[in-house]
C-alpha cells in the first residue's frame, strides 16, 4: 500500500484460488461476483484493516482489486504488484499461469502455508524447490515466531503438531 501512496506502482492485484477448506460447499447462488466474493472476503478484510479509508479510495480507482485465480488466464498486469494468496491451494500449473501474467514494471508475491493445503496436488512446495536459487527470485520462510494474529497461536500449533 505504501507503494501506491508513493507512486512506485499503479496497481495491486490480489489473486486467490476458489478452494474451500474441507468439505465442498456446493453451488453458490447469484451472479459471478456473488459466487466468488466469499473466497475473496478474507483478503478484503485484511486490506481494510491495513489501509483504513484508503481501501475504498484505491478500490474505487481500480488500483486495488481482487481476482479469482481461475479467471486470470489471458490477463497481463503492467505496473502492478500481483499477490497470490493461499498458494498452497494451487497446482504448479496455476502458479505458473499466475506468474506469467506479470507484465512490464511488475512483481509477483506468492504467499502460502505448505502445512494447510486443501487440495491433493499442491504445487507450492514443488515451485519453491524449482525456483530456489534462480537470480531475481527470493524466498522467505516464516515460522511460528512470525505469527501476527494472536500470541497464543504459536503455543497452540506447537501442541497440536507435536501430538503424534
Amino acid at each position: 500500500s505504501s507503494m501506491l501512496h508513493k507512486g512506485d506502482t499503479m496497481n495491486i492485484v490480489i489473486a486467490r484460488p476458489l478452494v474451500s477448506a474441507g468439505e465442498k460447499i456446493g453451488a453458490l447462488p447469484g451472479e459471478l461476483g456473488d459466487k466468488i466474493d466469499p473466497y475473496l472476503k478474507p483478503i478484503k478484510k485484511n486490506l481494510i484493516h491495513f489501509l483504513g479509508p484508503f481501501f475504498g479510495q484505491y478500490t474505487n480507482l481500480k488500483q486495488i482489486h481482487c481476482e479469482a485465480l481461475e479467471l486470470m488466464r489471458g490477463e497481463t498486469y503492467n505496473d502492478s504488484i500481483i499477490l497470490l494468496d493461499e498458494a498452497q491451494n494451487c497446482t504448479k500449473e496455476q502458479i505458473v499461469m499466475l506468474v506469467t501474467r506479470m507484465g512490464q514494471n511488475s512483481k509477483v508475491l506468492i504467499n502460502g502455508d505448505v502445512k494447510q493445503y486443501d487440495i491433493r496436488n499442491s504445487g507450492l512446495m514443488q515451485v519453491i524447490h524449482e525456483v530456489d536459487g534462480v537470480p531475481g527470485i527470493g524466498i522467505s520462510e516464516l515460522g511460528k515466531s512470525d505469527i501476527q494474529r494472536n500470541g497464543i497461536l504459536a503455543s497452540f500449533l506447537e501442541a497440536v503438531e507435536n501430538d503424534n
